[in-house]
């Protein structure tokens, strides 16, 4: 099951962010990642006893999906949204429609999926929100198919983006990996060329 980072606000026990982001998680987001075959996961929700920042950068660089709510515009999730957007790795930013409807001039020109959080109709926004993870990952596997390959010793050694960016071989999804190297076998014309 392919991992879903879940960046919010999350705010402290008892609060009405707390209660908003459970919300949100619980009756919206893992119910369309769950029919999507997505394993959603939250920052307060990772296991172990490593350090969370390092926990976050390690899921925003290597979670096959982020979905980032920019609801109360919280300057962490704005961080994290930066942090994953350097990468151009799929994304889906939602936000509260009730709660926030202008958002910072740095994210405006990305889709955002803002919806209604009405839990006896929340139906048209799971939907929405579903339309949204399928473009993001349908954007995604262009992404990762057009990746140039530099190869040393009948090695994989790196990948690069159409930007020049270099994409670690850790980060790209298992299901891409056997199509990658398929397509680096046939470019360099060598069978023998391996992942590792």
């Amino acid at each position: 099951m392919e991992k879903c980072f879940i960046v919010s606000p999350i705010g402290g026990n008892g609060t009405a962010t707390r209660e908003h982001a459970d919300t949100v998680q619980d009756y919206l987001i893992k119910p369309v990642c769950d029919e999507l075959g997505l394993d959603a996961i939250r920052a307060d929700q990772i296991p172990g006893s490593s350090k969370i920042d390092d926990e976050i950068f390690e899921h925003l660089s290597n979670d096959y999906l982020v979905i980032a709510d920019l609801t109360d515009l919280n300057p962490n999730v704005l961080i994290e949204v930066g942090y994953r957007l350097r990468d151009g790795k799929p994304m889906v930013l939602i936000c509260d429609e009730d709660r926030n409807s202008k958002l910072p001039f740095d994210v405006q020109g990305i889709r955002t999926c803002f919806y209604l959080l009405d839990l006896r109709n929340v139906g048209p926004s799971k939907e929405k929100l579903r339309n949204f993870i399928l473009a993001a990952l349908e954007k995604s596997e262009n992404y990762y198919l057009d990746l140039k390959a530099t190869v040393s010793n009948c090695r994989i050694k790196t990948f690069t983006d159409k930007d020049g960016m270099t994409v670690r071989k850790s980060s790209i999804p298992e299901k891409y990996r056997t199509l990658l190297l398929d397509g680096v076998r046939n470019d360099f014309r060598n069978p023998k060329i391996s992942w590792d």
